[in-house]
């Protein structure tokens, strides 16, 4: 049996992404500040009031019944999904090098015409056939409701909350209390938050020992984790490694172990055909120490590797957080409010010789309404689940 083709399913993704292209190049990206609440509440509002008010008014009209129907849905997720991997493959919220790229704002993605006329297509979609098996309510049904619905919020909340999500990058010393921060454009801002930096943990991954051939190119297949008393063979040479000191401090002749202290370095001492040498890789406070191997090779000690870091701090509110401590590792965010603070990166001040965490602070007001939807997806899945249960015994 073969299926009549929908032209539609094609032709308004099409119409749309030219239209969108048309006003991204008439008057560039959408000034997202202006959608800031109240704003952007009542463009939601509109949404919901508009949405069944076009299907009892209109539901005879072709275009309305077509934003209902299947097809319509096949064609805005394809869309959506489409320009959400653009938006996955190009790195976001960056300077386009590429002429293309600042042509079609494939880097700013989200504040695109296109994009956002692709999200309104499948929001007026969603919310039509939805509301179209409302209006013939089944108890039956609840697992549908409450997904459709659960997504629709989901992706409204999402679009229409941008404008009111900030985010920014607070540089705390260590020993050091901070109460201001940067935004994306650099400019400090007074937070109505303190954070004191108690201590910054930071731990290595076992060091690596690598040989150079004379260009100064690093062999690939000659790169070691090494361990102390262990034995090693690189390009025909065997080494032992005598030695490994993992936070050592250059003082003269000798290398001591100083815990603690920024800057130390990765040192090893190593003998081979005889000889023995310390080699060492580099800090700020250091340079790297290697040695010669046979045939105009050199044998060095790769740059420590991050493992896992995180900061203890004290965080101090006007909302109540009154010097409670917490600890914030990568992927471990502190979560309070409408914010959520990051553990992003981090430097030495070699200046003073102390570690700075750097902490991405996010806040975003319309996280409860997106959790309410991911809440409202998960129940209706539980619902489609039991009633499957209990068709399959009947």
């Amino acid at each position: 049996m073969q299926h009549k083709f929908h032209k539609p399913v094609v032709l308004v993704p099409i119409v749309l992404l030219l239209f969108g292209f048309s006003l991204h190049f008439a008057f560039g990206f959408i000034p997202v500040q202006t959608l800031k609440f109240p704003v952007n509440f009542i463009i939601g509002l509109e949404l919901i009031i508009m949405i069944p008010v076009l299907f009892f008014l209109f539901k005879n009209n072709i275009f309305i019944r077509y934003l209902y129907s299947g097809h319509a849905a096949i064609s805005a997720i394809s869309l959506f999904t489409v320009l959400v991997a653009v938006m996955a493959i190009f790195p976001q919220n960056v300077d386009a090098h590429h002429g293309l790229h600042r042509f079609l704002g494939t880097n700013h993605l989200l504040y695109t015409w296109y994009f956002n006329l692709s999200v309104l297509y499948l929001l007026l979609s969603l919310g039509m056939i939805t509301v179209k098996r409302m209006v013939k309510f089944k108890f039956s049904d609840l697992g549908f409701y409450a997904n459709h619905l659960g997504l629709w919020i989901i992706i409204a909340s999402g679009f229409l909350g941008q404008a009111d999500k900030v985010e920014y990058s607070m540089q705390i010393p260590e020993g050091e209390t901070v109460w201001y921060a940067q935004d994306k454009q650099g400019n400090l801002i007074e937070l109505d938050l303190a954070i004191e930096l108690l201590n910054f943990n930071i731990e290595y991954y076992q060091p690596k020992i690598a040989a150079y051939n004379a260009e100064g190119e690093i062999i690939a297949s000659e790169i070691h984790e090494i361990s102390q008393n262990s034995t090693i063979l690189i390009e025909k040479t065997k080494i032992s490694i005598i030695k490994l000191i993992n936070h050592a401090w250059p003082s003269g002749d000798s290398i001591l172990q100083v815990i603690g202290v920024p800057g130390t370095i990765n040192a090893a001492k190593i003998q081979f055909n005889g000889e023995t040498h310390w080699i060492s890789n580099e800090s700020s406070m250091f340079p790297p120490v290697f040695c010669e191997l046979p045939d105009e090779k050199t044998l060095k000690l790769l740059s420590k590797e991050p493992k896992q870091y995180s900061s203890e701090i004290k965080l101090y509110t006007k909302s109540g957080h009154s010097g409670e401590s917490h600890r914030i590792e990568v992927n471990k965010p502190l979560k309070f409010d409408a914010m959520a603070i990051y553990q992003s990166s981090y430097y030495l001040d070699t200046k003073h010789s102390q570690p700075v965490s750097v902490l991405s602070i996010v806040e975003d007001p319309w996280l409860p309404v997106v959790y309410s939807g991911i809440f409202l997806l998960l129940l209706g899945a539980v619902c489609i689940m039991f009633s499957k249960m209990k068709s399959t015994k009947a």
